[in-house]
């Protein structure tokens, strides 16, 4: 160590500027002089060590910025990596048999919200997100948007800071909210569903079916430099006549399930075609896709996007489509009617046949991406919920498109994992996030409904509980195996990484948190939400209190990193 104490201070200084978290750490407990370093730049290093670790693991950046947090408090956040990961690295390796009941790791745990506010307002929330870094909570309600700052308990441990935002008065409740960050990373932008009868729209769609038609429009929530929050749209408004009403069987999976979201387009599937939008510019594409499905294949593809390519991974196939030339949105009072669409355009496309283990897609194809956006290789997964073997799939590949090349689709198959289910549980809540090149996917387990003598099925009634459980996956165990070149040069080309047949790796469910005392008549509307980054997992529910009484919105914070910083 001598020769480092012998440097000029600025190069001292420089050194720490590139450390991590953790080597900053241990390099102030070795002598005296490195602790008074690290003592009098304490700032200048801390807001580096933040700075770089946005850069690498795509943070939000206001979870730093905005309002900033204190030197200790920037600290206590960039080492919240280094210790979630021992965690997520033991998820990872499986539990030994020892762990057979593993029992959750330990975590403070912090409730936000114990009692319904307004009694006038739907009790519960349509969805949440925990921006990447863990201290910006979103939540979607009936008639606002709950803005929780984390800052104060991540910093010293002291009471979060709420902030309400309204919402479009015509906001509608059965909207599906799908968050993506702004280009700069100072806002978070979503789509919400507008009530075309009510307001200033009313008059434009007043003959209109109200079963078919949904207005969509994206808005943008910016985190101001002065600490202030605002809410503002992005281009204009998107109707859309649907060609089945919310009576129809298959309304859940076209309406709600199949749609992609980037910083520049959302996509629908609605039926065989394609809706791109471009929200920014208020113009839009539909086109027909390929093959010979019928319309009651509805979940066996998926959409997603690689530039401005659309990807469509049905059974065993992905095909790739050139973005079609765009057309401006319809003006007020017309829509985009899908049951008297015309001859779509053609658009650009070639097809790729996936490899063997290629997964029936009845869960997501999409990029694997966080909420600060698609990561770097273009990684995708292809899900698939098997309810026979009580299991679900996850089939990796790195798919890369440049129609000016030869051959302009490559499809490099990677990983491929099984993740058994719980016996005698349910899933009721599912999703995916990154960490280090890694995805840590998170479910919520309870107990199944049961029919009653006519097959519907039965709320549970008084408390319950539920769990959440982890799973972390990867698309390849090697760098090596993600980077073999391509081994042909036919228009489209499949390879496998090695040249071998890539074997399945069995994905343990590892015991994260318990969540208690739920309204077991609400029990199936549990949400969550974990920022593997920070360590934070949040888990909103109604609290039962009674068969005489309205059970309470409760939102819970488990705080897996807390007791490993004290």
């Amino acid at each position: 160590m001598s020769p480092l104490l012998k440097l000029p201070l600025e190069l001292k200084l420089h050194i720490c500027l590139y450390l991590d978290a953790e080597a900053i750490v241990a390099i102030r407990q070795t002598c005296k002089e490195l602790y008074t370093l690290e003592k009098s730049f304490y700032d200048t290093i801390w807001t580096n060590c933040v700075d770089r670790l946005c850069e690498a693991h795509e943070l939000f950046a206001p979870t730093f910025k905005w309002r900033p947090m204190s030197p200790k408090g920037r600290e206590a956040i960039a080492r919240r990596i280094d210790m979630m990961e021992p965690i997520l690295e033991k998820a990872w390796q499986g539990p030994s048999d020892s762990d057979h009941c593993q029992a959750p790791p330990p975590s403070d745990a912090v409730d936000l919200l114990s009692r319904v506010d307004n009694p006038d307002e739907d009790i519960s929330f349509e969805f949440i997100e925990l921006l990447p870094g863990g201290r910006i909570l979103l939540l979607f309600s009936a008639n606002f948007l709950y803005v929780w700052d984390l800052a104060p308990y991540l910093d010293h441990l002291a009471t979060p800071i709420e902030r309400r935002v309204l919402l479009p008065w015509n906001y509608a409740p059965d909207t599906l909210v799908l968050p993506a960050l702004g280009p700069d990373k100072t806002s978070v932008r979503f789509m919400i569903t507008l009530e075309p009868f009510h307001g200033e729209l009313q008059p434009l769609y007043a003959g209109w079916d109200v079963e078919r038609l949904r207005i969509f429009q994206v808005m943008e929530l910016c985190f101001v430099d002065d600490g202030d929050l605002h809410l503002g749209k992005i281009g204009r408004t998107l109707p859309v006549f649907y060609p089945f009403s919310e009576m129809d069987a298959d309304f859940d999976e076209g309406y709600l399930k199949d749609r992609e979201v980037t910083e520049d387009y959302v996509l629908f599937r609605i039926r065989r075609r394609i809706l791109a939008w471009s929200f920014k510019e208020s113009t839009y594409a539909v086109w027909d896709l390929v093959g010979s499905g019928g319309d009651s294949e509805r979940i066996r593809f998926q959409i997603s996007m690689a530039g401005d390519s659309v990807l469509v991974f049905e059974d065993g196939e992905l095909t790739v489509y050139e973005m079609p030339p765009l057309i401006p949105v319809p003006a007020g009072g017309q829509v985009v009617d899908f049951t008297q669409l015309g001859p779509t355009p053609i658009a650009r496309r070639i097809s790729v046949p996936l490899p063997k283990h290629s997964l029936v897609c009845d869960g997501k194809c999409e990029a694997w991406r966080g909420s600060a956006g698609y990561l770097t290789p273009p990684y995708y997964y292809v899900h698939h919920i098997d309810v026979a073997k009580a299991c679900a799939k996850t089939a990796w590949y790195r798919v890369d498109v440049d129609f000016s090349s030869s051959p302009p689709v490559q499809v490099t198959e990677l990983e491929w994992d099984v993740s058994r289910d719980l016996d005698g549980k349910e899933r009721i809540w599912a999703f995916n996030r990154p960490f280090k090149g890694k995805l840590v996917a998170t479910s919520v387990w309870g107990l199944p409904l049961q029919p009653d003598g006519e097959g519907v099925m039965q709320s549970l009634g008084g408390p319950q509980s539920a769990s959440v459980y982890i799973a972390v996956t990867a698309p390849s165990t090697s760098e090596e195996l993600s980077s073999q070149p391509p081994e042909s040069k036919s228009p489209t080309t499949v390879t496998k990484g090695s040249g071998l047949p890539v074997p399945p790796r069995e994905s343990t469910l590892f015991h994260m948190a318990d969540v208690q005392d739920i309204d077991g008549d609400w029990d199936h509307e549990v949400n969550c939400d974990f920022c593997p980054l920070s360590g934070i997992l949040v888990v909103t529910s109604r609290r039962y209190r009674g068969s005489q009484v309205l059970p309470a919105k409760r939102i819970q914070v488990f705080d897996f990193v807390r007791p490993r910083l004290r």
